[in-house]
């Protein structure tokens, strides 16, 4: 846990809710951020490796395409892009109808980063204006916009 002045975040300050509520985005988004900060699979204060909370996370919740999206993002950071590209597609099977701006928007983000321009391109063009995110319709247009310049952009320096 956390102890008076420190306000910085290591893995004991999550370690209770990966264990207990393991497919909570946020905390294994904190994962992915700490896993990648400090270039580890064996987070200092973890109970256990970085990859068993993302495995807990997938079989605690196995119709739930998040955990999956969410540790695609940490295999990408380790540079494990084979593996990221199976976390999104496992993804992508689990992928609810309608799905949510948030998860077509960031399944496109990684699926560009893992070098899927073609996928990224996909879940751009899937960008509704849903209404599960607080954000107003000019930013999810404008976030719909910036996604499908990348995907253009990359697209275009892939060309002979």
């Amino acid at each position: 846990g956390r102890s008076a002045g420190n306000t910085g975040c290591d893995a004991g300050d999550r370690d209770d809710t990966w264990r207990e509520m393991p497919n909570q985005p946020r905390a294994l988004l904190a994962l992915t951020r700490l896993g990648t900060r400090q270039k580890t699979e064996r987070l200092a204060g973890a109970h256990f490796p970085a990859e068993c909370y993302f495995e807990r996370a997938m079989r605690f919740a196995p119709d739930d395409p998040m955990p999956h999206v969410i540790y695609a993002s940490y295999l990408k950071n380790h540079q494990r892009m084979a593996d990221a590209k199976q976390q999104l597609a496992q993804a992508e099977q689990l992928r609810g109808e309608p799905a949510t701006f948030d998860f077509d928007y960031n399944l496109g983000l990684l699926y560009l980063d893992v070098g899927e321009p073609d996928k990224a391109a996909v879940a751009a063009l899937d960008l509704e204006p849903h209404d599960d995110v607080q954000a107003t319709g000019a930013v999810k247009k404008h976030l719909a916009g910036v996604l499908l310049r990348r995907v253009v952009k990359q697209l275009l320096e892939a060309r002979p």
